[in-house]
């Protein structure tokens, strides 16, 4: 983080972004299970043993989502609020130890009448295997350079 906010102006179609790969724990599947999705969980025969938990979908599209807003913090992107989510998939389970890789790539930019950008990023996920996780597209408000410029007018005039 360099203290300089990234806006709408400062991504491009077809530019990447990478969180860091979340690792799928065991207690954490069963800690979401108990606490929010005990129908969505599940079980799996085990390669060479026990049942290995299957996560919720709902816990998948958690962790994503989350490893997505952590690096587009880190990066100082200038979000506006919550995103909005179409066409989530998730193609294949999740199990204990998965591996997730991540991969947003900005597929729409679009400057609002109100000063606001909105960034489409098609969100892809696999498993360390190579199993796609997760598919979605996620809209994200983010702060545009004319909407800055009607803040810093708004407090010069106040």
């Amino acid at each position: 983080m360099n203290g300089v906010v990234r806006t709408f102006h400062d991504f491009e179609v077809g530019d990447l972004i990478r969180p860091a790969p979340v690792l799928v724990s065991r207690g954490e599947i069963l800690d979401f299970a108990r606490r929010y999705d005990a129908i969505g969980a599940g079980w799996m025969p085990g390669d060479a043993g026990p049942a290995t938990p299957v996560a919720s979908p709902l816990l998948v599209a958690t962790l994503v989502l989350g490893a997505l807003f952590r690096e587009l913090k880190a990066l100082d992107t200038g979000l506006l609020g919550a995103p909005q989510i179409d066409g989530l998939r998730l193609p294949a389970p999740v199990r204990a130890q998965d591996r997730l890789d991540i991969v947003g790539e900005v597929i729409a930019r679009q400057l609002e009448p109100d000063g606001t950008g909105r960034l489409l990023v098609a969100l892809r996920t696999r498993t360390g295997r190579g199993t796609p996780a997760l598919v979605a597209e996620v809209a994200l408000p983010v702060l545009a350079t004319a909407r800055v410029r009607i803040l810093e007018k708004a407090a010069t005039d106040g």
